[in-house]
This record gives C-alpha cells, sequence and structure tokens, in this order.
C-alpha cells in the first residue's frame, strides 16, 4: 500500500512539474498580435536606455528635400528698390521656408527702409528679417542678421525679396540666403 500511495504522489509531482514547464514564459511564442480599432487604439510606451535610442520617424509624410539659395540684390544710386524673383516652386512640390539670414550694405547714415521675404501671393503674409547694425566701413553701415521664418510656398508660386531703402543716395546692396526643404504633394 504505501508503494501505491508513493506511485501516486511521484506522479501528481511529476504532472504538476510538466504543466508549470508547459506554462512558462520560456516556451511562450514571442509573437504578439492585437487587433484593436481606430476608436479603441492599443497604449504603447516604449523603454530604451541611452546606448539604445529609439530611432523614430514619421510615415505618414514625405521625406524632406533640402532647398537653400543665395542671392545678391544690388541697389544703385537713384534706385529705391528691388522686388526680384528668387525661385518659382516646381510642380508637384511645396517649399518650407525655415530660415532667413543677411547681410547688407548701406550708404553711410542710410537706414534700411524694408527687408523681408514674401511670396508672389498677396493673401499670404510675409517673413520680415530685421539685420542690426554692426559697424561703419569704406564709407558703408554693414547690417547683419539671421532668423527663424516660416513660409509656405505652393507650386507655381514665386519666393521675393523686397529691398527698399528711404532715399536714393548711393549704392545699397543685400545678401540674403534662405533655406529650407521641398515635400511632395498631389
Amino acid at each position: 500500500m504505501k508503494w501505491v500511495a508513493r506511485n501516486q504522489i511521484v506522479a501528481l509531482s511529476l504532472t504538476i512539474i510538466a504543466a508549470a514547464l508547459l506554462v512558462s514564459p520560456a516556451h511562450a511564442d514571442p509573437k504578439v498580435i492585437v487587433v484593436n480599432t481606430t476608436n479603441n487604439p492599443v497604449p504603447v510606451q516604449l523603454a530604451s536606455g541611452s546606448n539604445a535610442p529609439v530611432i523614430v520617424r514619421a510615415v505618414d509624410s514625405p521625406a524632406p528635400q533640402p532647398f537653400q539659395t543665395r542671392t545678391n540684390i544690388t541697389l544703385a544710386a537713384g534706385v529705391f528698390g528691388a522686388l526680384p524673383s528668387l525661385f518659382t516652386v516646381p510642380a508637384g512640390k511645396r517649399l518650407v521656408l525655415e530660415f532667413a539670414s543677411t547681410s547688407v550694405f548701406m550708404p553711410s547714415g542710410q537706414p534700411i527702409r524694408i527687408l523681408h521675404v514674401g511670396i508672389n501671393n498677396p493673401s499670404v503674409a510675409n517673413a520680415d528679417i530685421y539685420p542690426t547694425f554692426r559697424l561703419t566701413a569704406s564709407g558703408d553701415d554693414i547690417y547683419s542678421g539671421s532668423q527663424l521664418i516660416r513660409l509656405y510656398v505652393e507650386p507655381g508660386q514665386e519666393v521675393l525679396v523686397d529691398f527698399e531703402r528711404p532715399t536714393t543716395t548711393g549704392t545699397a546692396s543685400a545678401n540674403v540666403t534662405l533655406s529650407g526643404y521641398f515635400v511632395d504633394v498631389q
């Protein structure tokens, strides 16, 4: 009788150990598939150390394509201002302008009246640039500045720079650099 009871205890113990091994996480399938509707999204939390950063990208927006241009605008003696077209955005693209920098050379004592980046669309605001006076050298007052801007230029629209002064004495010039990126549009 003792042998039967002992064999039953051993059999029961082995059954419990086998069951525990079958449901242990070491044998679980590593794939987890969760199906939820957009009204009930699955919350996700990422945990990563500084030596293993999580790479993130926007999958719902097209890749940006870099853009940069530079121009020089010269106002000869007798000329009050200029509004040159720098660039026309090609079909299928949108230009996002993000940064403007400038260096301006004015006849001594002559201030800058207007310096701004615009679009040939009167319903869109311009981005004013405010260069700071730096020094006077060789008869010119020298100004420079840079700033963040945000202009969206649609396909077929032109990027313009308006440079004006209050008087027409002497020669003035402005070097303007713009940078941003293109995105594809339908």
